[in-house]
């Protein structure tokens, strides 16, 4: 081969990357190579093979060379479908003429796009730019092999608004792209940083679920059921406290697994309890501060290291939030890596019903293309609305997963309720904050707020803590910790940050009345493992209609207020709650309601956005769905000037290494807070790093005050 003239990088030619990064495929398929069909395979290593060759230009290579910036050049991965001579008349010859030119289709949609790149150019300008900076600079005895009448952008790219609109499977045609085109980022990822593309499950150490097995002497019956159904497809509604998240981990085994939730705090409490209490050291994190999590069991280069390879999805099991691994639905250029890991993976999601109008349409979609791709899921949940297991129905088939309900367990009585068509009792929280763990849930921030200092006003010593989403991270971090591990008697006043998830256990509830699916969350936090005999009810429901059609349906709230009413002042068992909840969310009922039609809506746009009509940036925005700005308030930033202003020089600093500008950047985000941004009155940019030091008042006990409602914040 002559490779003279082909460097992909300074001091590497195309040849060594090329071979890098088929050795990084190579070592996928060591591990998960029964995951993929023959044909894949070769496909795969195909796009592999070709997808740099258009780095062999004139331009790309005195770019190289002279280390510097040229003008107009044409970025590689749009020219390399043009050196796939050749191999259109092979895929037809082995595959038929159907086959095999959907199959070179495939190659050259993946080649163009595995860099996500602005084209600045005509279909005459990219022709035009091959004749000259390519097959006139190639020598004739090259290697390389040119053919311009071979590729036509129109004909060949898969998903364009055209082609797009005449294919009725073009879901299905989507998810075969997606994993030849993740696989050929992951392998480039990771042959180009030198990391290590798959970590098999059992290195260093035992299976996890082996080392779960040795904890637990007598399995709970959900975790008997989730072992022997490991190679299917699951819907498991199972109490609060009985174990759910040891059955799911049990239904992994040793499948490469990611288990998603809804909350960072929950993310950050489950990966702690694996990695330390089943002494698993491959599990990861992944969410938007996961590098300050994992660096606390890591020194900070190892952590980071660590921290890279999740981010390429390495690791045998992955924590992480829903945005981080369900983008891929919206089809943006550069997430379809996480389709094409998915495909030979276990996915967990836990308490679907946490989530938005448009995260439960995503999870839907993406749950359809991860079985057509190969993978596995199981939803593990405390509640579940009756309509979304109808929608799972329609779009993945009743056939495809088993349902199945552990509800006649000893916990089974643990709630009775008290229904107040009225503002909090503040007599009745102080009363009982002094000999019980009180928690105080609020739907809004402003109403923790207003909670908290009525109730300062009344007795502050029973007060243990405010906790809600406007804390700068420190101190966010701390409260969360507290609250995990609140012993003493006295009260929290939170917000919906508490709902799911999180392993804690107060005496009793006072909440203000939200739909009946996050009110049973809700009611998960009291009681979690104990079975309740009072006479007097331990958890009491506020009618305040505080964030009603602003956070919650009208409608379904209405439903729910009226559906409880059987249940005042009355026990409510596990089985009861499940009915009720499909009262609710019968789909007849909810049919005509503002959230039920934004789902079907959303699930039907979603399938049918085409390649690229959304960047990953818009995407995360659409997880997020609040525009927010990451803020350092006067206040903080006054009181740790010195600190704060000594990161900022070290970021802003040539000088500085890679990795001291990274502990700096993880540091000031320490001081940070998200706020909505019309709550950011006066701002001022205070590094490259997107953040503003904004006027507003903040208080360690309080958090940042803007002086406006939040609805959709919590």
């Amino acid at each position: 081969m002559d490779f003279t003239y082909g460097l992909a990088k300074p001091d590497k030619t195309i040849e060594e990357h090329t071979k890098e990064t088929l050795k990084a495929f190579e070592d996928i398929l060591k591990i998960y190579g029964n995951k993929f069909s023959e044909t894949e395979k070769e496909l795969i290593k195909l796009a592999i093979k070709y997808h740099d060759y258009g780095k062999m230009n004139k331009l790309f290579q005195e770019k190289i060379r002279l280390k510097k910036r040229v003008s107009g050049e044409i970025y590689h991965n749009f020219l390399s479908p043009f050196f796939l001579s050749g191999v259109k008349e092979d895929l037809i010859e082995k595959y038929g003429n159907e086959n095999g030119n959907f199959y070179y289709n495939i190659i050259c949609t993946a080649i163009y796009y595995h860099h996500v790149r602005t084209e600045n150019f005509t279909d005459k300008g990219l022709v035009d730019y091959v004749k000259e900076n390519i097959i006139n600079f190639l020598p004739d005895n090259s290697f390389y092999k040119v053919d311009i009448e071979n590729f036509i952008r129109n004909k060949n790219l898969l998903f364009t608004k055209n082609t797009f609109k005449t294919s009725s499977n073009f879901l299905d045609i989507y998810v075969k792209y997606a994993l030849i085109k993740g696989m050929l980022n992951k392998c480039d990822y990771a042959s180009s940083s030198g990391q290590i593309p798959e970590i098999k499950a059992n290195q260093n150490s035992n299976y996890l679920y082996e080392n779960i097995d040795k904890k637990f002497t007598n399995l709970t019956e959900a975790q008997k059921f989730m072992k022997e159904n490991s190679n299917n497809n699951i819907i498991l509604i199972a109490p609060t406290g009985s174990g759910k998240t040891e059955a799911s981990l049990f239904w992994l085994g040793s499948s490469k697994g990611f288990y998603t939730l809804p909350l960072k705090v929950a993310s950050n409490a489950i990966y702690e309890r694996i990695y330390y209490n089943y002494h698993y050291p491959n599990v990861s994190l992944l969410h938007s501060d996961a590098l300050e999590e994992i660096v606390k069991n890591n020194d900070f280069e190892d952590g980071y290291k660590m921290y890279k390879e999740t981010k390429l999805f390495s690791y045998p099991l992955t924590i992480c939030t829903i945005d981080q691994i369900f983008k891929f639905p919206f089809k943006a250029v550069g997430t379809e890596i996480m389709l094409s890991t998915l495909a030979y993976s276990k996915i967990i999601i836990d308490e679907v019903q946490m989530y938005s109008s448009t995260i439960l349409a995503t999870i839907i979609v993406g749950l359809k293309m991860v079985i057509e791709a190969g993978g596995n899921f199981a939803i593990t949940t405390a509640t579940i609305p009756n309509f979304f297991r109808t929608l799972i129905n329609r779009e993945i088939g009743e056939k495809n997963y088993i349902y199945k309900e552990f509800l006649n367990t000893n916990l089974s009585e643990r709630h009775k309720i008290r229904l107040i068509d009225n503002d909090f009792n503040y007599e009745k929280i102080i009363e009982s904050a002094r000999t019980k763990k009180v928690l105080v849930i609020c739907n809004t921030v402003k109403k923790a707020l207003e909670t908290y200092e009525s109730l300062i006003e009344k007795d502050k010593k029973i007060i243990n803590g405010l906790l809600h989403s406007r804390f700068i991270k420190k101190d966010r971090n701390k409260l969360e910790n507290q609250v995990l591990n609140e012993k003493e008697n006295g009260v929290w006043i939170t917000t919906q940050i508490v709902e799911a998830s999180l392993d804690i256990d107060f005496d009793e509830l006072h909440t203000e009345m939200v739909p009946i699916d996050s009110l049973f969350q809700r009611c998960g936090r009291c009681y979690r493992k104990r079975e309740y005999k009072d006479k007097e009810a331990n958890i009491y429901i506020y009618n305040t209609k505080n964030g009603l059609n602003k956070i919650y349906d009208k409608k379904i709230y209405e439903y729910s207020w009226e559906d409880l009413q059987k249940f005042n002042n009355k026990l409510i068992t596990e089985e009861e709650k499940l009915k009720l909840m499909n009262s609710v969310y019968d789909e007849e009922r909810i049919e005509d309601t503002d959230y039920y039609n934004d789902i079907i809506y959303k699930i039907k746009k979603i399938k049918k956005i085409y390649l690229s009509e959304y960047d990953a940036k818009e995407v995360q925005d659409l997880f997020r769905e609040i525009y927010n700005v990451t803020i350092i308030p006067d206040a903080v930033y006054e009181e740790n000037i010195l600190e704060i202003e000594k990161l900022i020089d070290i970021i802003n600093d040539k000088r500085s290494t890679k990795f001291d500008k990274i502990k700096a950047e993880q540091t000031l985000y320490n001081y940070t807070v998200s706020i909505p941004l019309y709550l950011a009155k006066t701002v001022t940019k205070i590094s490259n790093l997107n953040i503003y030091r904004a006027h507003g008042k903040y208080d360690k006990t309080l958090g940042f005050i803007g002086g406006e409602e939040v609805y959709y914040e919590c």
